[in-house]
């Protein structure tokens, strides 16, 4: 259960920075 949470967080942590990069790139060219 444990190893399945570090994956669920690596993945949420993995999102949220592809969608912060998109946002920057988006309000910031």
């Amino acid at each position: 259960m444990l190893f399945h949470s570090k994956i669920r967080a690596l993945m949420w942590a993995r999102v949220v920075h592809e969608e912060c990069q998109f946002l920057e790139g988006d309000w910031w060219p």
